[in-house]
């Protein structure tokens, strides 16, 4: 029982496996190796946001407008 399960196990994950072996007509190049590339650069762009600080929102001072504590009396001395 625990054979045959094994078997059809592996049959199921060649079979899978050889979907990934199929060419791009034209550009000699596999499923496999596109689906690398991708993953090699979502990974290089990952340590290079990481490593540069890219995509971390903005690193200067914050506005401090909206802290300032405004007497009653001066609120609207500006307008």
């Amino acid at each position: 029982m625990a054979s045959d399960a094994a078997s059809a196990l592996s049959t199921l994950l060649t079979s899978i496996w050889s979907l990934f072996d199929m060419t791009y007509p034209g550009l000699n190049m596999s499923v496999r190796s596109v689906v690398f590339g991708l993953f090699m650069i979502s990974i290089m762009i990952y340590v290079l946001r990481h490593v540069f600080g890219f995509g971390q929102g903005s690193s200067g001072p914050a506005d401090r407008s909206g802290s300032r504590s405004v007497s009653s009396a001066r609120r609207y001395d500006e307008k």
